[in-house]
């Protein structure tokens, strides 16, 4: 994408899918988070 472009060419099952996968992609990133978090370590 230049700076001036958008995703308006995509057409609504890529916009979606693209959606859900940026989702994905921040749930995994938080569970690892909370995964190293020493709150939520066992003692």
């Amino acid at each position: 994408m230049d700076p001036v472009g958008n995703y308006a060419h995509f057409g609504d099952a890529a916009e979606w899918t693209h959606s859900l996968l940026m989702l994905l992609g921040r749930l995994e990133l938080f569970s690892l988070y909370i995964l190293f978090l020493p709150v939520f370590r066992k003692k």
